[in-house]
């Protein structure tokens, strides 16, 4: 089913109404101050759901520069909104190839530009229409990660009762693609070794370089090396 021609467009930081143009968001809801009051934790991707700002790349390769974003690993959702809004949209992943954060990883403002938080789509079947955060491109390979949160539920314990306690969980997977093959990517030392290959030279790489694997630079070192090798 099509979408009237009348759609919201987004232009130089407001929304608008254009005619003629592709869907690029989808419903609007008010920006709660608590949106899972029953639930501990945080489901966004930055801490107690921070907005920060983005440039979105449309499938026409159209820059929509310096938009208020913040990624929902519970429901997967790129969520955008004007400057103290009051309502945010969500992305319609088909209409967008890739989010720029204008932070990096850790909420700070990436100085250099490769440092800067990158979301993009397309990458393989499996994850048509789903963001993905980009961790390394090369000649011969992309490494992405998947960000996804979970709801578990745990018994805690008050005076005279238990009761079940709801709690958002974080989960990252790795993933590596090369040569058009996609395969789930452990990133510590050996399982790193094991699947990219050169073993001796990776060894000492590994030695001579004080690494720290949950660093995405340092990641990013090693699939560089790797490359350097060849096949």
């Amino acid at each position: 089913m099509k979408f009237a021609q009348l759609v919201l467009l987004l232009l130089i930081g407001n929304f608008l109404l254009a005619q003629g143009e592709e869907t690029v968001f989808v419903d609007r809801y008010a920006v709660e101050g608590e949106r899972y009051p029953d639930i501990k934790g945080n489901p966004y991707l930055f801490k107690n759901g921070k907005w920060f700002k983005a440039d979105l790349i449309t499938r026409e390769l159209k820059t929509i520069p310096n938009i208020l974003t913040r990624y929902n690993t519970y429901t997967g959702d790129m969520e955008v909104k004007r400057e103290n809004g009051d309502t945010y949209y969500k992305l319609v992943p088909k209409d967008f190839v890739r989010i720029e954060f204008s932070v990096d990883e850790n909420g700070k403002t990436a100085l250099d530009p490769d440092q800067r938080l990158i979301f993009q789509n397309g990458f393989h079947p499996r994850f048509n229409n789903r963001f993905v955060n980009l961790v390394y491109t090369g000649n011969s390979m992309v490494v992405f990660r998947d960000y996804r949160c979970i709801i578990s539920d745990e018994a805690a314990r008050r005076v005279g009762q238990s009761i079940e306690v709801k709690q958002f969980r974080p989960r990252v997977d790795y993933y590596l693609l090369k040569n058009g093959e996609l395969s789930e990517l452990n990133v510590r030392k050996n399982a790193l070794i094991k699947i990219l290959g050169h073993k001796k030279q990776l060894d000492t790489f590994f030695k001579e370089n004080k690494l720290d694997l949950d660093n995405t630079f340092d990641l990013q070192k090693v699939f560089a090396y790797a490359e350097s090798l060849g096949k």
